[in-house]
C-alpha cells in the first residue's frame, strides 16, 4: 500500500474523481450545543452538518496558499439571523479537511497542518474584516473540543489554539482522523451612527445639540465635544460655546485620535478616543430599566483623577451627551459614585469603603492622616474625628443620623439595620459562624439537618421521553413528547390524580398547510404544560426526568427556551461544569434532572431487571422488539401508513445474528397488515416512559422509606446524593474541618522571614517547661489573622496572643494583651525614611497608600499592641546581626515560597502494563494468566482507615521537625496530614509509589527528570532525580519502608487527630448490600449468617432477601460518597441573561472582571457564560480535599502491597483495584486466595472457571485477554 503524505496526514491513493475539499461555511447560529462542546441535539455526527456554501477546490497538493474560496454570509434560518444580529453575532466554520480516513500523524502535524490553520484563520480575518472578540474551536472526532475564551482576534490568540492543538494531538500520537473543523465566532462591537432620541433618559441629554446634528453619522464625536466643553465651562475654562465649536472640537478630538469624523465609533474606539485626547470616558447602557457601565476607559492601576470625566449614555446605534447624571438615576435603584466612577445600589455604604474619600466624613478632601492630638470627639454619634475639618464635614454630610458607636466594643453601627449588633464578633463568610477576633476560626463541615420530613415535601414528578427525526437541513426536529406525572401520595397508582391531574400527556406535532413542521411546537408544548403545572399548584417542586436529558433532551429544552424566552431561566442559567450541562431549572420551581446521573451505567433497557418491575403483557413484548425505522421518519413519512419499511431503514447491517433473526421474525407480523409509524412510535415512546417512571419511582422510594431523604432536592449527581446522605445519617458532628485550595489573600517572603524570626527568637528565651509559642501568620494557619476594631476588620500579617509581656511591651489598660504585627514594604507603604518614590500601584499613588497604612495603624492602637517592621529596617538587621543571618541561612533551605496545595496530592489510581505481550504456550503448559478484582477497595479503605480530622496547623520553617523525627513520628501516627517535601526514590525499586504530575498526568517514576525528558539512560544527579509534591504521609511512610529518603521538608500540615469517620456508613451499606442479594443456592442460610458473623457482620436472617432494587442502590452509594469531598468549584460558571448588545459589551469589554467563554443568542436576550476575576474564589463549606487524597492514597498502598507480594516478573498488568498476573506454577510462588464469598478488601476471580492463555496491551487502560475453560 503506497501512501501519499499531504498537510500532515498519510491516507490511502482516492480516485482521481474524488478530491479533499477545502470548505468555508457559515452556521446559522452562533452557538450550539453541538459547537459549543455538547453532543448535537439530534445526535448527528460532525459530518452530517449542513454545509451552506462549499465548492471543490485543488487538489491538497497542488493548493496555492491564498487560493481559497471567497466568504459568503449566508444565513438559512431568518430568525436565528435576526437574533444574532441584535448583538452583532456571527459565526463561520472552517472544513479544512474532508474525506475517507486519515491517520494523522504527529510528525507532520506540526510542520504542515498546524501552519494551514493558522493561514486559513488569517485569510479569514482579513476577509471579514474582523477587529472585535472572537472565540476560536477546532473540532475533530477522536480529540477532545479545543478551544479559546472570547477576546481579540490577533496572532497571539492564534498561536496559544495551536499550541494547545499541537499538545492535545501529542498526547494522543496516532488517531484516525474523518475530519477536521475550525469554528470561529465573532461578536461585533455595537457602534454609534446617528442621534435618534428615543431613549426615557430624554430629559438628561442636550436637546438642541442633538437636532443641530440629528440627520449625521457623528453622534460619537459630537457627544464627546459637547461633554468636554460642558466640563470646562463647569471648571470656568470657557464662558460658553456654540455649534460651530462643538463641531470644532469633535474634529480636533477625531483628528488626535487618528479616526474619521464620519466613522461610527465602537466601544475599542472610544477606548483610544480617551486615551489620544488624556480624558476619562465613562459610556452607560440599560437592561431591564437599570443602568450599567457599558465602558469604563480609566485602568485600574493608573490615576487619571486629573482627566476630564465624560459621561455618555448609549441606546441602540447612539451616544447621547448626559447634561445631568442625577436626572438619570432620580428615578433608578442606583447611585453613582462620582470619587472612583462606579453604580452602586446604597451609596452611603459604599462611600465607607470607597478608596477615594474620607472614611469618617465622606469628603474626597479630608485625607489627612489620623494624628492623636487633633482629634476631635463628637458626643452625638461618640466616634473620634481627625481634626476640626473632619469633624464639621461630618456634621454638614449627616453622618450621626445613620451611624453610631457602641460603648462596649466601639464599633460603628448603622442605626437602621435589621439585625441586632453584637459585640467582638466576626461573621465567617465559609461557614456563616460569627467567633471571636484574634482567635484561630475552623469551619466545619455541617450536618445535614432538614427543616421537616422528605415524605413531607411537596413535589411533583414529570417522567419525559421525546422522539426526533433530522429533517433536510440535518436539524433535531421532536415530533412526539410523552410524559406521565407522579407525586408521592400516587407514586404507586396509575389512575389520575388530583395533585398531578391526567397522568399520562401526549404532545405531537402536525403537518401546516406547506407539509412542513414547526420543529419548536411540540418542545413548546411540554414547557407550557409544565409552566401551567406551576400556576396551579405554586408551592409544589416539580422535576421533569428524562434518562440521558443532560446529553439531549434537556438540551433540545434549554435551546428552546433560549430561542423563545430566556427570561424562563430567571437570574441563574443552566448550571454548567466545563462543557457539560449539570442541570437546569426554570421560574425557580421547575427543575430538570438527568435519571442517568442517579443510576449511572444502568440503560433503560437494564431498568425491569435491576428494578425488578412488573411488566404486564404488552410492556414485555414492547421490550423484546426495540425496531423502529429511524432513518426512514422525516416530514413527508411523518404519518406513513401501509407496508412496513425495507429493512435498510432498520439498520439490519449493524445487527448482530441474535438480532437479525428476531428482527426479521417481528417484521413478518406485517405481511398482513399494515405499518402505521406514528403509531408504533406512541407506543415505543410511551413504554419508555412507564418503564422510565416504575424503575426509578422504586429507587426514589427506596430513599424516601429507609433514610427519609428526597434524592432530587438540592442534588444533582449520585455523588452529592451520596454526600449528602453521609452528613445526614453518619458524619459526626464537628469532626470534619473545611480543607480546600482556595486563598484569600498573597504575602510577602520578607514578612514571613521577620516573623519567623521573632517567633524563633521567643521560643529561644522563653521559660522551661512552657509550651510552645506559635504565631498567627498566613502560612501556619493557611489565612490571614484579622481582628475587629470598632465597625472595622482588619486584616494584619501576624498576631502573638498574650504577647505583651513575651515582647516586653508596656502595660496598657485600654489595650488587650495580643500583639498585632505589620510588616511594611518601602515602597508600598512611601517610606520616607529610605527615600522610597511616591509611585502608582494597585491606583493609588505612594502618599495616598501610606496615608491609609496610619490610618489603619492608628485604629489598630487604639485596642491592640502594635509592632511594625520596614523592609529596609529589616535589611539593615541582617547586614548588623549575626544571629539573624544564621536563622535565615537554614531557614531558606527548609522553607518553601509556595503554599502547600492540598490539591497536588489528591490523585486517581495507579495503571500500568508490566508486558505488552505474553502467550502462555509458548512458555509451557504450567504456565497460565489469572485476573484478580478487590471487591469494593474504596468501601474498605473507607470502613478499615483512620483519618486525618479535627482542627490543623501548617509547620514550616523551625517549626518543623527533623528528618529523623518525622520518620519517628510517621510511624507511630501515619495517617496524620499532607507533606509538602522533596523525596528520592531507589534506583533498584521495581514498582514504585510516588507519584508527581508532569504535563497534567499523573506517573511514578524513579527519576523525575528521566520522566519528564522521557529518557531512556539516567545519570542525572540526585537533586534531579528527586520527586518535589505534596503527599499524604500515609505515603510517605510506606515509602520510606521501600528504602525512599527524605531529603527535605518544606511543609507539613498537621492534623489534630486520626479517627474512623466512614465505618459506620460503609457497615450500613454493605450490610444491606448482602441483605440483598440473598442467600446463595448453594449455602443454608445458617452457613451465610455464620460467615458474615466471622467477619463482622451482624446480618438479619428475615432481610436475607434477594432484593436487585436494594442492592443496586447500596452499591452505588458505596463507591460514590468519597469524590465529593474533593470537589473543585473553581470549574464552575457563572451565568447571567443580557437584554442588550451594549450590556453585552459592558462584560465583554471589562476585562479585568469577566472572562467569557459562551453566550447562547436568543429572540430578544442572549445567555452568557462567563468566570469572575474579580472575585476570590470562594471556599466551599462541604470540601475536604485531605480526606479524599487519603482514600485514593491508601487505595494505591493497598494495591502495591498486593503487587509486591509478586515476583517482580510476574504481573502483567494492574489497575486501581485489579491485578493481571502470571501463575507459572511455582508452588512457592504467591498465590491469591478468594473467599467463598464476597468480603470488603478481598480477590473475587473476573474468570472464574476459566484461565488466561494470551494478554496484549498497548498502554494503560488498553488491554485485552485471550481465556479457556479449565
Amino acid at each position: 500500500m503506497n501512501l501519499e503524505r499531504v498537510h500532515g496526514f498519510c491516507y490511502e491513493p482516492i480516485p482521481e474523481k474524488i478530491v479533499p475539499t477545502l470548505t468555508i461555511t457559515t452556521a446559522p447560529h452562533p452557538t450550539s450545543p453541538e459547537l459549543a462542546g455538547y453532543r448535537s441535539v439530534g445526535g448527528k455526527p460532525a459530518s452530517m452538518m449542513k454545509r451552506h456554501c462549499s465548492s471543490p477546490t485543488k487538489s491538497p497538493k497542488k493548493q496555492k496558499k491564498n487560493d481559497e474560496d471567497p466568504v459568503k454570509m449566508t444565513y438559512e434560518d431568518e430568525e436565528t439571523k435576526k437574533f444574532a444580529a441584535l448583538f452583532g453575532g456571527r459565526h463561520k466554520e472552517i472544513v479544512l479537511f474532508k474525506n475517507y480516513i486519515y491517520t494523522l500523524i504527529e510528525s507532520y502535524l506540526n510542520v504542515n497542518v498546524l501552519y494551514r490553520i493558522n493561514d486559513r484563520l488569517q485569510i479569514i480575518a482579513t476577509e471579514l474584516g474582523i477587529d472585535n472578540l472572537c472565540k476560536i474551536s477546532i473540532y475533530t472526532p477522536g480529540l477532545d473540543v479545543v478551544g479559546t475564551d472570547f477576546s481579540d482576534f490577533n496572532q497571539k490568540t492564534i498561536f496559544e489554539l495551536l499550541e494547545e492543538l499541537s499538545a492535545c494531538i501529542t498526547s494522543n500520537d496516532i488517531i484516525t482522523l474523518l475530519e477536521l473543523r475550525i469554528q470561529v465566532e465573532f461578536l461585533c462591537s455595537p457602534k454609534g451612527h446617528n442621534f435618534e432620541l428615543k431613549s426615557r433618559f430624554r430629559d438628561s441629554f442636550i436637546s438642541y445639540i442633538i437636532d443641530d446634528f440629528k440627520n449625521t453619522r457623528l453622534c460619537g464625536f459630537i457627544s464627546l465635544s459637547y461633554s468636554l466643553l460642558k466640563y470646562e465651562q463647569k471648571m470656568k475654562y470657557n464662558k460658553g460655546y456654540n455649534v460651530k465649536e462643538v463641531l470644532a472640537r469633535a474634529k480636533q478630538i477625531a483628528k488626535k485620535a487618528g479616526l474619521e469624523l464620519e466613522r461610527p465609533l465602537s466601544l475599542n474606539d472610544m477606548m483610544i478616543v480617551a486615551d489620544t485626547n488624556q480624558l476619562r470616558v465613562i459610556i452607560l447602557g440599560e437592561k431591564n430599566n437599570e443602568l450599567f457601565i457599558m465602558l469604563n476607559s480609566i485602568p485600574p492601576n493608573i490615576d487619571q483623577s486629573g482627566r476630564p470625566l465624560i459621561i455618555l449614555f448609549m441606546e441602540g446605534e447612539s451616544y447621547y451627551p448626559v447634561k445631568s447624571v442625577k436626572s438619570m438615576l432620580q428615578n433608578e435603584s442606583s447611585d453613582l459614585c462620582i470619587f472612583c466612577v462606579s453604580l452602586v445600589k446604597s451609596l452611603f455604604k459604599h462611600l465607607q469603603v470607597c478608596l477615594k474619600i474620607c472614611g469618617m466624613c465622606r469628603n474626597p478632601s479630608c485625607m489627612n492622616p489620623f494624628i492623636e492630638d487633633d482629634k476631635k470627639t463628637c458626643f452625638k454619634c461618640q466616634r473620634d474625628f481627625k481634626n476640626q475639618k473632619c469633624y464639621t464635614n461630618h456634621i454638614e454630610n449627616k453622618v450621626c443620623s445613620k451611624v453610631y458607636k457602641c460603648e462596649k466594643c466601639d464599633e460603628v453601627v448603622y442605626k437602621h439595620r435589621k439585625k441586632q449588633h453584637e459585640c467582638k464578633l466576626l461573621l465567617c463568610q465559609t461557614c456563616f459562624v460569627k467567633y471571636e477576633p484574634t482567635t484561630r476560626h475552623f469551619c466545619y463541615i455541617p450536618k445535614v439537618k432538614p427543616k421537616k420530613s422528605a415524605k413531607d415535601l411537596l413535589s411533583i414528578f414529570v417522567y419525559f421521553d421525546m422522539e426526533t427525526f433530522l429533517n433536510d437541513e440535518k436539524e433535531c426536529v421532536v415530533y412526539l413528547i410523552v410524559s406521565q406525572t407522579v407525586c408521592n401520595k400516587c407514586t404507586l397508582t396509575t389512575d389520575d390524580c388530583e395533585i398531578c391531574g391526567i397522568r399520562e400527556n401526549i404532545f405531537k406535532t402536525e403537518l401546516n398547510e406547506n407539509g412542513k413542521i414547526n420543529k419548536f411546537t411540540v418542545t413548546t408544548q411540554f414547557i407550557n404544560y409544565l409552566i401551567e403545572l406551576h400556576k396551579r399548584l405554586p408551592t409544589y417542586l416539580i422535576y421533569p426526568l428524562s434518562h440521558n436529558g443532560n446529553s439531549f433532551d434537556a438540551i433540545i429544552v434549554m435551546n428552546n427556551i433560549i430561542l423563545s424566552n430566556i427570561e424562563l431561566f430567571g437570574k441563574n442559567g443552566p448550571l454548567k461544569r466545563g462543557n457539560k450541562l449539570i442541570t437546569m431549572s426554570i421560574l425557580n420551581h421547575i427543575f430538570f434532572k438527568d435519571t442517568l446521573a442517579y443510576t449511572p451505567n444502568v440503560p433503560l433497557r437494564s431498568y425491569p431487571d435491576c428494578f425488578e418491575l412488573n411488566l404486564n403483557s404488552n410492556q414485555k413484548e414492547l421490550m423484546s422488539k426495540t425496531f423502529f425505522p429511524y432513518s426512514f421518519l422525516n416530514e413527508e413519512t411523518l404519518n406513513y401508513s401501509g407496508p412496513i419499511p425495507s429493512n435498510n431503514f432498520f439498520n439490519i447491517v449493524n445487527m448482530s445474528e441474535e438480532e437479525q433473526t428476531r428482527f426479521l421474525k417481528w417484521k413478518s407480523s406485517f405481511d398482513d397488515k399494515e405499518y402505521n409509524i406514528q403509531e408504533e412510535a406512541i407506543a415505543y415512546c410511551k413504554n419508555d416512559v412507564s418503564l422510565l417512571k416504575m424503575g426509578f419511582e422504586t429507587f426514589r422510594l427506596i430513599f424516601l422509606e429507609k433514610f427519609n431523604v428526597c434524592i432530587l432536592n438540592q442534588t444533582n449527581t449520585l455523588a452529592a446524593l451520596s454526600f449528602k446522605l453521609y452528613r445526614q445519617l453518619h458524619m459526626p458532628e464537628k469532626t470534619i474541618c473545611v480543607v480546600d485550595d482556595v486563598h484569600d489573600s498573597k504575602y510577602s517572603q520578607e514578612a514571613m522571614e521577620w516573623l519567623c524570626y521573632l517567633e524563633y527568637k521567643l521560643n529561644k528565651t522563653r521559660p522551661p517547661n512552657t509550651p510552645e509559642i506559635r504565631m498567627y501568620t498566613i502560612r501556619s494557619f493557611g489565612r490571614e489573622a484579622k481582628i475587629a476594631v470598632g465597625s472595622k476588620r482588619y486584616k494584619v500579617d501576624g498576631l502573638l496572643q498574650n504577647g505583651r509581656e513575651l515582647m516586653g511591651l508596656p502595660y496598657d489598660s485600654t489595650k488587650q494583651e495580643t500583639v498585632a504585627l505589620e510588616a511594611n514594604g518601602c515602597l508600598w507603604k512611601y517610606h520616607h525614611a529610605c527615600g522610597a518614590p511616591n509611585v502608582m500601584i494597585g491606583g493609588m499613588m505612594g502618599d495616598e497608600r501610606r496615608q491609609r497604612m496610619l490610618e489603619k495603624e492608628s485604629e489598630i492602637k487604639k485596642k491592640y499592641h502594635l509592632v511594625t517592621m520596614y523592609s529596609c529596617e529589616w535589611l539593615k538587621l541582617q547586614k548588623s546581626d549575626e544571629e539573624v543571618r544564621n536563622f535565615l541561612k537554614q531557614w531558606r533551605q527548609k522553607y518553601s515560597k509556595h503554599r502547600l496545595d492540598v490539591r497536588a496530592s489528591f490523585n486517581g489510581g495507579m495503571v500500568d502494563s508490566n508486558y505488552l505481550y505474553f502467550d502462555c504456550e509458548k512458555k509451557g503448559e504450567n504456565y497460565s494468566i489469572e485476573y484478580h478484582d478487590v471487591t469494593s477497595l474504596y468501601s474498605h479503605i473507607m470502613r478499615e482507615s483512620d483519618f486525618p480530622v479535627g482542627e490543623w496547623e501548617n509547620l514550616l520553617g523551625d517549626q518543623l521537625p527533623s528528618v529523623d523525627e518525622l520518620e519517628k513520628l510517621l510511624k507511630e501516627t501515619p495517617n496524620i496530614g499532607l507533606i509538602s517535601c522533596q523525596i528520592l526514590p531507589p534506583q533498584d525499586i521495581y514498582n514504585p509509589i510516588l507519584g508527581v504530575k508532569i504535563n497534567n498526568k499523573l506517573v511514578v517514576p524513579i527519576c523525575y527528570t528521566c520522566a519528564k525528558l522521557k529518557s531512556s539512560v539516567c545519570q542525572h544527579p540526585i537533586h534531579k532525580r528527586a520527586l518535589k509534591s505534596v503527599f499524604t504521609s500515609a505515603e510517605v511512610a510506606y515509602a520510606l519502608t521501600l528504602n525512599y529518603k527524605i531529603l527535605n521538608v518544606y511543609e507539613f500540615m498537621k492534623f489534630e487527630r486520626t479517627e474512623k469517620i466512614f465505618k459506620s456508613f460503609v457497615q450500613e451499606f454493605f450490610k444491606l448490600k448482602l441483605q440483598a442479594e440473598g442467600v446463595p443456592a448453594d449455602m443454608t442460610k445458617e452457613e451465610y449468617l455464620k460467615f458474615y458473623a466471622e467477619n463482622g457482620y451482624d446480618l438479619d436472617g428475615d432481610k436475607c432477601k434477594k432484593n436487585k432494587s436494594l442492592r443496586l442502590v447500596s452499591k452505588i452509594l458505596l463507591n460514590s460518597v468519597y469524590g465529593r469531598f474533593g470537589l473543585n468549584a473553581q470549574r464552575f460558571k457563572h451565568t447571567e441573561i443580557v437584554t442588550s448588545r451594549q450590556q453585552l459589551w459592558g462584560i465583554l469589554n471589562d476585562t479585568t472582571k469577566y472572562k467569557v467563554s459562551e453566550v447562547y443568542f436568543g429572540d430578544q436576550n442572549c445567555l452568557v457564560y462567563y468566570k469572575r476575576l474579580d472575585d476570590q474564589p470562594k471556599q466551599r463549606s462541604t470540601v475536604n480535599v485531605a480526606i479524599a487524597s487519603y482514600i485514593a492514597s491508601l487505595a494505591r498502598l493497598f494495591l502495591h502491597k498486593e503487587i509486591s507480594k509478586f515476583k517482580s516478573t510476574d504481573t502483567a498488568y494492574h489497575d486501581t483495584d485489579s491485578i493481571v498476573h502470571i501463575n507459572s506454577g511455582d508452588k512457592e510462588g504467591h498465590k491469591i486466595v478468594c473467599p467463598k464469598l464476597p468480603l470488603l478488601g478481598h480477590f473475587t476471580d473476573e474468570i472464574g472457571g476459566e484461565k488466561g492463555l494470551k494478554f496484549i496491551s498497548i498502554g494503560p487502560k488498553c488491554y485485552s485477554l485471550k481465556t479457556i475453560k479449565k
